[in-house]
C-alpha cells in the first residue's frame, strides 16, 4: 500500500509540475522510473527509430490507437495507420561535465573524489542517476552519483575544457544531458482503414491486441520488422519523432538473445547469456539514455534488439529456464557487460573505461583455475610475456570452443604511413608522425594509453575503445605494435598483432560456449566471469 501511495504522489506531483507546460503524458515518459506489467515483470521502453518524420504501423489484426482529446482518452481500432510529425517546439537540454561516477552507497569514495576535484580547483555538484525499485519485498539500487564540475548550454562549448582537463590532469570527462524544458508539438494520425485523420498533441499510443505490430517509415523504404508489446510515438528534445516499443523484460529478451549469441550454442551458454542480458538491462535503467522519453535503445549501445524477427525456440527455452534470474552484488544489479571474444584473458572495467573498479569485473585467464594455462598467466600479461601469450595461448575456454572464430581470437593487420596519418589526423591536428609509444597495459595486456609523437609534440590517447578507433577500428586493445622504419628511421607502417574481439570485460561469449561444451552449468559460467556475485530470482 505504501508503494502505491508513493507512486501516486510522485505522478500527481509531476502532473502539477507540467500541467501548464505540456501534456502530462509526455512528462511521465521522460521520468526514468521503471514500470511493471500486470504479472509484476519490469516493463522497458526501447527506441526503435528516431530517423523519420512519419511512421507506418500495421498489423494483421486490430490494434487500439489511443490519444488525448480535451483531457480525455480517445480510442480508435485500426489495422494500418501513419503517424506524422506536423510541428514541434524543441525542448531545452543543458550539459553537465562529469568528472567521476560513484556508486550511491559508497560515500567514502564519493568524499575522496569530491576532495580531489576541489584540490584541482573545481566546484562540484552531485547528480543522482539511475533507479531504485522493489521486487518481491526487496529493494535494489543501481543509482550512482555523477560528479559534475561545469554546466554548458551546448555540447561544443565544453570541448576546450574537456581537452584542458585531460591534458593537465589525465581526467577523462564526459557530458551528461539534463532536460531543462520538455519538447511539445502536434502529430497527425492517418487511419488508413477508413481515411480518417486525427490531430493530437505530443504523444500517441498504439496498443497491441493479438497480432504483432509491423513498423516502417511511411514509404516503407526502412522496415524495422514485427514487434510484440505496445508502441508510442512522441518527441525527443531535439524535435525528432521517436518510435518507441514498450514491452515487458522477458519479451524483450526474446528479441535480444538471438541477436547477441548464436542460437545453436549449447543450452547452458544460452542460459548464461539470458541471465547476463536480463541483469544488464536492469543495471542500465536510468543510465543509458538520460533526457530522452525511453530507457534503452535497440542497438549495440545497449543490447541489439530485433523484435520478433529473430525469435528462436532455443533462446526462448533459455529465457524460460532462467525466468526472473539475475546477478547481484550487495543490493545492486551487476553491470553484466560481455564481449564476443576475450582473447584468452578478461580485463578490469577501470582499465577499459577509466572508471572506479567493480569488485566483480576483475581480470582473469579464461581457463579452469586448476589448469596449467591459468597458473602460468595468473599474474597477468605484460610486455615481457605478451608475445608468447599471443602466439601460444591455445588452451583457454574461448580458444577450444568449437564456435571460436580463429580470425577473432588472433588477428594481425598492417597500416601504412599514409593511411596511419589520415586516421590520426581525424583526432589530432598534426602534420606528421615521428613515433608512437605504448603507455602502460592492464593485467590482461590490453593497452591503457598511447602517445603519438609529431616533431617536438606528444599527443596522448587513453582507454581501449578510443585506441582501437584511432587506428580505424581494431578488434581489441590486447595487442603488440611492431614499427617498420626505413634506413633513415622514418616510419613506414605499423603492424598490429592482437587477440580477441571486443572490450574483454565481463563474460567472454565464445568462452562461455567453450565452458558449456566442457559440461559447465550456467551458474558455473557466470561465476567464472563475474566474481563474488550471487544469482537470484527477483520476480
Amino acid at each position: 500500500m505504501r508503494k502505491i501511495l508513493l507512486i501516486t504522489f510522485i505522478l500527481s506531483l509531476l502532473n502539477e509540475l507540467y500541467a501548464d507546460e505540456l501534456d502530462f503524458e509526455i512528462a511521465t515518459h521522460y521520468f526514468h522510473a521503471i514500470r511493471f506489467s500486470s504479472r509484476n515483470i519490469p516493463v522497458t521502453s526501447i527506441l526503435i527509430s528516431n530517423q523519420h518524420n512519419s511512421y507506418n504501423i500495421s498489423s494483421k489484426g486490430n490494434f487500439r490507437v489511443e490519444y488525448k482529446e480535451n483531457g480525455k482518452i480517445r480510442t480508435i481500432k485500426a489495422r494500418d495507420i501513419v503517424v506524422e510529425k506536423t510541428d514541434c517546439t524543441k525542448g531545452e537540454v543543458a550539459y553537465k561535465l562529469i568528472a567521476d561516477r560513484v556508486n550511491f552507497n559508497d560515500k567514502e569514495t564519493l568524499a575522496k573524489s569530491e576532495e580531489n576535484l576541489r584540490v584541482l580547483g573545481f566546484k562540484t555538484e552531485n547528480i543522482i542517476v539511475g533507479s531504485v525499485f522493489g521486487l518481491k519485498g526487496k529493494v535494489y539500487d543501481n543509482r550512482q552519483y555523477y560528479i559534475s564540475i561545469a554546466t554548458f548550454a551546448k555540447k561544443e562549448e565544453a570541448d576546450p575544457l574537456i581537452s584542458e582537463i585531460f591534458e593537465k590532469h589525465r581526467i577523462r570527462t564526459f557530458l551528461l544531458p539534463v532536460l531543462r524544458k520538455h519538447p511539445s508539438g502536434r502529430l497527425k494520425i492517418n487511419i488508413r482503414d477508413n481515411n480518417k485523420v486525427v490531430e493530437v498533441k505530443n504523444i500517441v499510443w498504439v496498443r497491441q491486441e493479438k497480432e504483432r505490430l509491423s513498423l516502417s517509415d511511411e514509404t516503407k523504404k526502412s522496415t524495422y520488422g514485427l514487434f510484440n508489446g505496445d508502441f508510442y510515438f512522441t518527441f525527443e528534445a531535439d524535435g525528432s519523432l521517436a518510435a518507441v516499443n514498450r514491452v515487458d523484460l522477458e519479451e524483450l529478451l526474446r528479441g535480444i538473445l538471438p541477436s547477441e549469441i548464436y542460437a545453436s550454442a549449447p543450452p547452458e551458454a544460452l542460459r548464461a547469456q539470458a541471465v547476463a542480458a536480463r541483469t544488464e538491462i536492469l543495471s542500465a535503467i536510468g543510465h543509458r539514455h538520460p533526457a530522452t522519453p525511453y530507457l534503452l535503445c535497440a542497438t549495440q549501445h545497449c543490447q541489439v534488439y530485433n523484435g520478433t524477427n529473430s525469435y528462436t525456440p532455443q533462446t526462448d527455452r533459455a529465457i524460460i529456464d532462467t525466468y526472473g534470474q539475475v546477478m547481484l552484488f550487495e543490493k545492486r544489479f551487476v553491470r553484466a557487460v560481455y564481449s564476443s571474444n576475450c582473447g584468452g584473458f578478461s580485463e578490469d572495467n577501470n582499465i577499459v573505461w577509466n572508471e572506479h573498479p567493480e569488485p566483480y569485473l576483475v581480470p582473469s585467464p579464461d581457463a579452469d583455475e586448476s589448469s596449467d594455462f591459468f597458473k602460468k598467466y595468473l599474474n597477468g600479461i605484460s610486455d615481457d610475456n605478451i608475445e608468447e601469450f599471443l602466439y601460444t595461448a591455445d588452451e583457454s575456454y574461448c580458444a577450444v570452443s568449437t564456435f571460436n572464430n580463429k580470425k577473432a581470437y588472433r588477428w594481425k593487420t598492417e597500416i601504412y604511413y599514409e593511411e596511419l596519418l589520415r586516421l590520426v589526423k581525424k583526432r589530432f591536428d598534426i602534420d606528421g608522425i615521428s613515433d608512437i609509444s605504448i603507455e602502460g597495459r592492464g593485467k590482461s595486456g590490453r593497452i591503457k594509453g598511447i602517445s603519438i609523437i609529431s616533431g617536438d609534440k606528444k599527443y596522448y590517447i587513453d582507454t581501449e575503445y578510443n585506441i582501437r578507433q584511432l587506428f580505424g577500428g581494431l578488434k581489441s586493445g590486447l595487442m603488440v605494435i611492431e614499427k617498420k622504419k626505413n634506413q633513415e628511421g622514418k616510419l613506414i607502417s605499423l603492424i598490429f598483432t592482437g587477440g580477441g574481439w571486443g572490450h574483454g570485460v565481463g563474460m567472454c561469449q565464445t568462452g562461455a560456449i567453450g565452458m558449456a561444451e566442457k559440461g559447465k552449468s550456467f551458474p558455473d559460467i557466470l561465476l567464472h566471469y563475474y566474481k563474488n556475485v550471487r544469482i537470484e530470482k527477483v520476480y
